[in-house]
């Protein structure tokens, strides 16, 4: 029995020593001038590292993969690569980011890359967006030829890293194919662009249902969310579905119960729910499909908000300063619609749309219906507010919502996380649409026509 015992206390040694120690990685460094925290953000996963007095860290993480995170330095983000069982220690002055960035340890030379990519990829984007589409395809395979050579100038050593990177690649030049058609239309003040057989060619060599590389890589989930906004919008469009239904439905039959599926389920709630007539049958999709319960109980208090939003529901009301004098309440503008854009003075998506909204207002001006602009400006940008109506001659009814921005009650109660935004009110102060067309989409004066 003894022999016995002894062999079984033998073998339990033997095994135990053969198993590896927890591995950790370790993130240290020095942060000058910060607030005293820096989070570190991945899928599934999220630290607040506390600084030292002296802006000073050192912190063992147990990360749940290898792969791409985010450190965020109050408002400021940093891309960083981290393995399980390596270290990294990075130093910066947050008042001088990027020339006092410096890495050093076990990752340094994969980080220092990733800084130099981004710097690559992002340069003069506006200027390349707005180039026709076979210079714009000739530019982007240059930019990939420029930190490919990079990568290799570098002479990183890492096998992991390398072929995270040819991924990473391609995640970058199908985000670039895919923001071009609207860049290209908004840059250049057009409607559409005539693009290349096969433009989005390339795109067809990724897979867009990999789940695993979801929760690794983040441009990878850019991607595929885009992916699928697109293919939603290419869609037939029947009368009774919208965007976000026919989203939710390919992402369902794409993907299998996972986090990945959960998160891009998420996107329809974020960006694709509008309170019109589809509401309640996207809550419901949603709600079966979804299997996060913080993110079903996220979508129940969107939709507690929403739902009184819908055609046919009073509107929210306002009494807001009038840039002519005075106060304008919605109360008072009963018996016309009422077209109503949400805007601010900084917001370029905004001002874009001030000459097709004149020019509207123009055409309409006759007609039973009252142009409203609410300015959320802060209360610091109130002159600038009153000066670029009289500098861009803005007609219709200004108002100033205060100075509380977004917090202004109006915009609250509708809900609004964007701007512009365009909401049409009927003679009688219901809602007709909370989110209807912009002034330049020629939709909007197909309705005007219909209802006017």
């Amino acid at each position: 029995m003894k022999k016995l015992a002894l062999f079984l206390f033998t073998a339990l040694l033997l095994v135990s020593c053969s198993q590896p120690k927890d591995k950790k990685s370790v993130l240290s460094g020095s942060v000058k001038n910060g607030t005293g925290l820096v989070t570190l953000v991945g899928s599934e996963y999220e630290k607040d590292i506390i600084l030292n007095d002296d802006g000073s860290f050192s912190e063992v993480l147990d990360l749940p993969y290898n792969g791409y995170y985010n450190a965020i330095f109050g408002r400021i983000p940093l891309a960083l690569y981290l393995e399980v069982d390596k270290g990294l220690n990075l130093n910066v002055d947050l008042e001088d980011f990027k020339n006092s960035l410096e890495f050093s340890g076990e990752l340094a030379k994969e980080n220092k890359f990733l800084v130099v990519k981004e710097e690559l990829a992002n340069k003069d984007l506006r200027t390349i967006f707005k180039t026709e589409p076979e210079d714009f395809l000739s530019i982007i395979s240059a930019i990939r030829s420029d930190i490919n050579k990079e990568l290799k100038d570098m002479a990183i050593d890492n096998p992991k890293f390398l072929e995270s990177q040819k991924n990473e690649l391609k995640y970058l030049n199908a985000s670039h194919l895919y923001q071009y058609k609207s860049a290209y239309t908004y840059l250049n003040e057009v409607e559409d662009v005539e693009l290349p057989e096969n433009f989005y060619g390339s795109i067809g060599l990724i897979d867009m249902a990999d789940t695993l590389e979801f929760r690794k890589s983040d441009n990878y989930r850019k991607l595929v969310q885009a992916h699928y906004n697109r293919e939603a919008d290419l869609l037939p469009n029947p009368a009774n579905s919208n965007h976000a239904m026919r989203y939710i439905s390919m992402v369902n039959s794409y993907f299998p119960d996972s986090y990945a599926k959960n998160q891009l389920l998420k996107e329809a709630v974020g960006y694709g729910l509008k309170p019109d007539k589809n509401l309640g049958e996207v809550y419901e999709l949603y709600m079966t499909y979804q299997k996060d319960p913080n993110l079903l109980e996220e979508m129940e208090e969107k939709y507690a908000i929403l739902k009184n939003l819908t055609p046919g529901k009073k509107s929210p009301e306002f009494d807001y300063e009038n840039y002519n004098g005075g106060k304008t309440s919605l109360e008072s503008l009963r018996g016309k619609y009422v077209y109503i854009d949400v805007w601010a003075t900084w917001c370029g998506p905004c001002l874009r749309e001030i000459p097709y909204l004149k020019e509207v207002e123009k055409d309409y001006r006759n007609k039973n219906i009252e142009f409203v602009a609410i300015s959320i400006d802060e209360a610091k940008d109130y002159d600038k507010w009153r000066d670029m109506i009289e500098e861009r001659e803005l007609v219709g009814t200004h108002l100033y919502s205060g100075g509380d921005a977004w917090q202004s009650e109006f915009t609250q109660a509708y809900n609004v996380r964007g701007i512009p935004r365009f909401i049409l009110i009927d003679p009688e102060g219901n809602i007709f649409d909370a989110d209807t067309y912009r002034p330049s989409d020629p939709k909007l004066r197909g309705l005007f026509d219909e209802i006017l």
